[in-house]
Parts: structure tokens; C-alpha cells; sequence
């Protein structure tokens, strides 16, 4: 167990300790408004009784008691609401995971979260009766075994025929290939000039490293994020000890493929800029101890990230590229994006999904239950119209959903003041309930944006994608020891990102990249 894995552990078993103990707090308080209830009722039959017999001392002494009893019992029932209001908040913190909030999936700690959404079946696991398969097939020799009998057991000679049954091996080989360059200096027979001939102009060094090598090193740490200590052991051990990098060589290696990769970055950054719709979002990681944020914008051709130590709108700025867009954004509303007004906007529904479930998981409210029903039936919807080959809705369907919409937020809204006059105190959980519903009252146009351009989709997961491999190298390196670094990291993940997005084999990419020659990325 790790040292916060503990620490979260702690956390939730504090929280669970707190809530029993206001559950039986409220339990006391029950019990003392109950009795302080019957002996109300027992106080005003005896009131009432004495009134009628005009003992007035006797009336007034009760008449004090009885006025003692309802204001403690209005005490006890505002306290039961504070502690009720406390205890769902509790609640609300203890169930809050990465399903049903903005939380990462690392935060849901010792919880099992089943992230899966396919329906459960009767089928088998493993593949599936018919389904389609694959065989590894031959290939072109490189190497060719032949086998013969010479002798027959008899003792005659064996006279082979040419018809031969064939079987493949096919494995790699690694091996150390060391070029040497020799130059030699001559003499004219006829003239007496002196010549010398040169070196290649790669070679700047007595000896050094083959864009080969390089290119598999950067694969490694940039792709694979294998740390820099065990991609110098792994090279080594594959090479038989021969080649022994240091972990120096391992940065240096990637500070030069980030910077010879700048024109290519540059083109893949106009394409992002040029084109009709991208996805943007933001990451945090440490850099030196410090928090920073990694930015990202793409699409499906694809994908530039920038790192900067602000998150917001001046960080967008400096990556100079949603200043030029002027299509469609996709993003999780992150309030900054709005302030392009040149963009078209459109928000995330995942999450939205996800914010729907933490509300019925807490208050089960069935109109907010409806409205997450609707948006997914919309989204099935759209799926459906586009496997028909529609390429829009119809102008009367579409105004529809957007009428239902409005109306099953209005009865959300209604269930939810409702519910607050009876609770009378507001807790987080029901302020951000509040700021839920406003938000999709507010951002209709953009939350509805999937349904009246096809080009759109319903969610940001291609941006979330795009960052998900951030998080897999800060639990590899926990972070970076200087923004140049996370710098050079950011650039190689573009050229390695639009790469993979547009089919191209990484390893020619780097290996193009190391010989000086610019990658030509083209929309597929």
C-alpha cells in the first residue's frame, strides 16, 4: 500500500466515523423530541383543563413550561435539519468517485469502480463462434533452410524432386552494426595535388550514436514512457553489453529529436488551426516540484500540446493557437475558452452524465433521472440517424428535444426548490446540484450542439485520450525536472501523436526526424 493510497484510506475511514457519529446524535435528538412531543400534548390537555377551572397560577406555570418545551423543541428541529444537511454532505464526499464526478480514476483509492457500460450478456468470454480471426502469415524469406535425405536406408541415392513443402520461422534479430569511416589523403600522380577525402556529414564526432539507436531510444521513453535508467538497461542488455547509454544521452537524444521535429510541429499546429472542429483540455504535473498545466488541442488528423504554469486564458494565449481558430471547440466548460468569441462552442456531455448520477445517487431524484434518461436517448438517437446514413435530423425533430429539454429542466428545478423549502439549509451537495442545472438552462445551445451538427460529437473524450498518456508518464517519472524538458516532451508527444493519428510508422518518423527531414502531415 502506498503512502497515499493510506493516507486516503485514513481519510475515508475519519469520514465514516463522523457520520456514524451524527447518526446517533440524531437519533438522541429524536428520541428527545418524541418525549418532549407527549409531554407537550399531555401539558396542553392539562392547560386547557386548568384554564377552564380558572386556576390561573396554576395555568401560568404550566403556560411557561409548556412555552419552554416549543422553543426547545424548535431547537432540536433545527439542529436535526443542520445535522441531517451535514450528514449528506458526508455522505456526498464518501460516494463521490470518478463516475459519477470530475475526480481522476487514481482518487477512487481501495473502491471497485466498473467503468464498462455494455450490457450484460449470456455469451461466453473469449472470442465468439464465427467471429472474424486472424493467422500469422508467411512472409519473405530472408534466410532459406533447405532439407534433404541424401541416403535411403537401403544404402541408394535419394533423387529429390523440386515440389517442396515450406514452414516459417519468423523472429528479429538484434544486433551492434558499427560503421567505420576511414578517410586517406593522396597525391596526384600527374600535378603532385594533394587530396584528402572527407567524412560523411553526419559524423561530427570520433564516434557516436546512429539515428537507429536513437530513434528506438525515443520510441522508448516518448511512447512507451519507459524511465530513462531502464531504457539505458534495456538497451544495453539487448545488445549483449555493447552499447552502454548514459542517462545524460537518454535527455540529450530527446532534446535533439524535439528540436530538429519544430518545422513539423509547426505544420501540425496550422492544420489545428485550419481545421473545423478540435477538442481542447488541460492537465496538471509537476515540474521541479511546481504545479504546471499541459494543454492540448485536437482532432481526429491531429493533436499539439503545450505546457505552461498557468491554466487559464493567458496560457491559452501563449499557445497561439484558439486565437486563430475559428471553428467549432469542443471542451469541458472551462469558463476562459469563452472568451474567444470567434469560436463556436460546444460542451461535454460525459460529464454531465456523470454530475447527473452523483445528484440521483444522493438525493434519488427522479426528475433528474428523466433528464439523464433524455440525453442519452438523444445520443442513441443521433447514432441511430447516422447508421440509417442521415447526414442531419429533421428541422421539426430537432426543435422537439430541444422544447423537451427546457421542460424536463423546469421540473428538475421545481423538484429541487421544493425540496430546499422543506430542508430549509442549503449543504455543497445541493448548491452544486443548483449550479448544475442552472449551468444546462444557460448552455442549452452548446449542450445541444451534437444533435444539430453531426461533425460534433456528444462528449470530449478525444481530448481526455489525447492526456491520458500525461498521467501514465507522471506515474512513471512523477514529473519533470525543468519546463525545457516538459517542453521537448510536449513537442515529440505532437509529432508522435499526429503520427499514430494519421496511420505513420513512428519509428520511420523518428528516424526521418534525426536525418533533418520534416514530417509532411496531410488530413486523411
Amino acid at each position: 500500500m502506498t503512502e497515499k493510497e493510506y493516507k486516503l484510506q485514513c481519510e475515508v475511514e475519519k469520514l465514516r466515523k463522523e457520520n456514524q457519529a451524527l447518526k446517533n446524535k440524531n437519533k438522541d435528538l429524536e428520541a428527545q423530541k418524541k418525549t418532549l412531543s407527549n409531554k407537550f400534548e399531555l401539558q396542553s390537555e392539562q392547560l386547557w383543563k386548568l384554564k377552564s377551572e380558572s386556576k390561573i397560577d396554576e395555568y401560568k406555570e404550566i403556560k411557561r413550561k409548556y412555552d419552554i418545551a416549543m422553543d426547545t423543541i424548535r431547537v432540536l428541529g433545527k439542529q436535526m435539519k443542520q445535522k441531517d444537511s451535514i450528514i449528506q454532505d458526508l455522505k456526498s464526499r464518501l460516494n463521490k468517485d470518478s463516475t459519477n464526478s470530475s475526480k481522476p480514476s487514481s482518487t477512487d483509492g481501495f473502491k471497485k469502480v466498473i467503468h464498462s457500460c455494455r450490457e450484460k450478456t449470456d455469451r461466453k468470454i473469449g472470442g465468439q463462434r464465427n467471429h472474424k480471426g486472424t493467422t500469422l502469415n508467411k512472409k519473405q524469406p530472408t534466410q532459406i533452410v533447405n532439407k534433404k535425405i541424401d541416403i535411403c536406408e537401403c544404402g541408394g541415392k535419394v533423387e529429390d524432386s523440386t515440389n517442396y513443402e515450406a514452414k516459417q520461422l519468423i523472429d528479429i534479430e538484434v544486433k551492434v552494426n558499427v560503421i567505420e569511416e576511414r578517410i586517406y589523403e593522396g597525391k596526384c600522380s600527374k600535378c603532385g595535388k594533394i587530396h584528402k577525402a572527407k567524412f560523411s556529414e553526419a559524423l561530427k564526432n570520433p564516434a557516436q550514436y546512429g539515428n537507429n539507436l536513437k530513434a528506438l531510444v525515443s520510441m522508448l521513453v516518448n511512447e512507451e514512457y519507459v524511465a530513462i535508467d531502464r531504457c539505458s538497461k534495456f538497451i544495453k542488455e539487448i545488445t549483449g553489453n555493447e552499447i552502454t547509454l548514459s542517462n545524460g544521452t537518454v535527455v540529450n537524444i530527446t532534446k535533439e529529436l524535439a528540436k530538429k521535429s519544430s518545422h513539423s510541429i509547426e505544420n501540425i499546429r496550422n492544420n489545428l488551426i485550419e481545421s473545423d472542429i478540435a477538442h481542447s483540455d488541460e492537465t496538471g504535473v509537476r515540474i521541479n516540484g511546481e504545479q504546471h498545466w499541459i494543454h492540448t488541442l485536437c482532432n481526429k488528423d491531429y493533436v499539439s500540446y503545450s505546457v505552461n504554469k498557468k491554466r487559464g486564458k493567458d496560457a491559452i494565449d501563449e499557445m497561439e493557437l484558439l486565437k486563430f481558430f475559428t471553428g467549432i471547440l469542443m471542451h469541458d466548460h472551462f469558463k476562459p475558452y469563452y472568451q474567444y468569441e470567434q469560436i463556436t462552442h460546444a460542451e461535454c456531455n460525459a460529464h454531465i452524465l456523470r454530475y447527473l448520477k452523483s445528484v440521483i445517487d444522493i438525493f434519488q431524484r427522479k426528475e433528474t433521472e428523466d433528464f439523464l434518461t433524455f440525453l442519452v436517448e438523444v445520443n442513441n438517437l443521433k447514432k441511430e440517424a447516422i447508421n440509417q446514413g442521415k447526414k442531419c435530423l429533421e428541422e421539426s425533430k430537432i426543435t422537439e428535444i430541444e422544447k423537451q429539454y427546457k421542460e424536463l429542466l423546469e421540473k428538475w428545478k421545481i423538484s429541487y426548490y421544493e425540496y430546499v423549502k422543506e430542508v430549509e439549509t442549503i449543504n455543497k451537495p445541493l448548491e452544486e446540484e443548483r449550479c448544475l442545472f442552472e449551468r444546462l438552462l444557460e448552455y442549452q445551445e452548446e449542450h445541444l450542439l451534437f444533435i444539430k451538427n453531426f461533425n460534433v460529437p456528444f462528449d470530449n473524450n478525444m481530448a481526455e485520450r489525447a492526456l491520458r498518456m500525461i498521467k501514465t508518464k507522471k506515474n512513471v517519472s512523477g514529473g519533470f525536472r525543468s519546463k525545457k524538458l516538459a517542453e521537448n516532451f510536449c513537442d515529440i508527444r505532437s509529432l508522435f501523436g499526429s503520427g499514430k493519428k494519421q496511420g505513420k510508422n513512428l519509428f520511420d518518423i523518428a528516424k526521418k526526424t534525426f536525418e533533418g527531414k520534416s514530417i509532411e502531415f496531410q488530413l486523411i
